[in-house]
């Protein structure tokens, strides 16, 4: 009788240094800060538990996703955004939520997300920023990643 193990997805297999690139790749683009230790051991620790680690729904899309984005900068904020519309529940979203709540919760970073005693003028102009940035991002995101999404997404998986 023999057995076939099949090899771990790509995904699974992005731990250690990878992990830790990737942690401070995405920790730069939502805070503009270098991550401390604390923060890279629990993105690890809460890497394990994460919900497409559990359900095995991974798929080349997420791959490319993720990949894109792990290169920080602009190409993380164009893989979110393009992710926000059209991978709502990917990985790269389950990833980025998971970094969120470290950040939020961390002795080193939580102020950041405490609101400031800013006026509703300055609070309006922040917002309207936001707002550009983000349809400037999706739109890049649609020509960059909408073809290999198409492509990715009809192509089959190997037997």
């Amino acid at each position: 009788m023999t057995s076939s193990v099949s090899s771990p997805p790509p995904e699974a297999a992005r731990s250690g240094p990878a992990l830790d690139a990737e942690c401070r790749a995405f920790t730069r683009y939502l805070i503009r800060q270098e991550p401390d230790p604390y923060i890279v051991l629990r993105y690890r620790e809460g890497h394990r538990g994460i919900p497409f680690r559990r359900t095995g729904r991974r798929d080349a899309v997420d791959g490319m996703l993720v990949m894109f984005a792990a290169h920080g900068g602009w190409r993380a904020r164009v893989a979110d955004a393009y992710s926000r519309f059209f991978r709502p529940y990917g990985v790269l979203r389950q990833k980025l939520t998971l970094l969120l709540a470290i950040l939020e919760n961390a002795p080193a970073t939580h102020r950041q997300f405490t609101a400031g005693g800013r006026g509703i003028a300055a609070a309006a102009g922040s917002t309207a920023l936001a707002l550009l940035g983000f349809a400037l991002a999706l739109s890049v995101g649609m020509l960059l990643l909408g073809p290999g999404h198409l492509v990715l997404s009809r192509a089959r998986p190997p037997r």
